[in-house]
């Protein structure tokens, strides 16, 4: 199981989560993935921020970075093309990445080979 966590000073509202896309969970769960927003020294931990973004899903790039934008959220660089999927890497209040992310490309339907014995 892979567990990606990030620290919000704006954790009682959630507004930046909030307005990435209306209606996304503070906490999601599924199959092999737990993303947690909290306040680490809640927990007992002590802030770092994360150096990888963690993407999150949107239906339009461009329309959610302009919304974004109003609001005051910093972008680093501009939208790019990864070849499978359109993305634009901000910053949450603490200064975690956060990729909004929308894949246009179809999904590769068979597995691919793994090497063993390596």
């Amino acid at each position: 199981m892979t567990v990606s966590a990030l620290r919000s000073s704006e954790i009682d509202d959630m507004s930046l989560v909030k307005r990435m896309e209306p209606g996304l969970p503070a906490w999601n769960s599924t199959p092999g993935l737990t993303l947690a927003i909290m306040r680490t020294e809640d927990v007992g931990g002590v802030f770092s921020r994360n150096a990888m973004p963690i993407a999150l899903q949107v239906a339009d790039v461009a329309d959610a970075r302009k919304r974004l934008e109003a609001e005051g959220v910093r972008f680093l660089g501009e939208t790019f093309d990864s070849g499978v999927c359109w993305q634009a890497i901000c910053l949450d209040p603490d200064g975690n990445p956060l990729s909004l992310h929308h894949r246009y490309a179809p999904r590769d339907p068979a597995p691919r080979p793994t090497v063993s014995g390596r």
